[in-house]
């Protein structure tokens, strides 16, 4: 298992990453705005964290597995178009409750076929 690696700003800002073995962060998704409000509420309030750093600039750093780093990229990359706060809710809470077979399968998709797989799980999930 991979350990991936979210922070959350006070802007409101959120980023998933991954470091290299040279230091270098290679990220997944980034998202900023109200959002990333709604996906605190909804899918990170979920999502248990294998530890946490906080600074005094409001920053939290959350290490958390590859299964909810994978979560965490797909509702961030499938709520990007949307403008609807309640489908981003409906959104962020059918990827919470997606088993951990679906979660890899629409991975995948996204790596192969990307906007085309995102918005099928939109239709899926609204």
């Amino acid at each position: 298992m991979t350990n991936f690696k979210l922070s959350l700003s006070p802007k409101p800002s959120l980023r998933v990453y991954r470091k290299s073995d040279s230091g270098e962060r290679s990220y997944y998704t980034k998202l900023k705005g109200w959002k990333v409000t709604i996906l605190k509420e909804t899918l990170l309030s979920k999502i248990p964290a294998k530890e946490m750093k906080q600074y005094k600039n409001g920053i939290i750093f959350l290490k958390i597995s590859e299964e909810d780093a994978l979560r965490v990229i797909l509702a961030a990359q499938t709520v990007k178009t949307v403008i609807n706060r309640e489908k981003v809710r409906k959104i962020a809470n059918g990827i919470a409750e997606l088993p951990s077979d679906e979660v890899y399968w629409w991975y995948r998709l996204y790596l192969k076929y990307e906007r085309k797989a995102l918005n099928a799980l939109k239709c899926v999930l609204l």
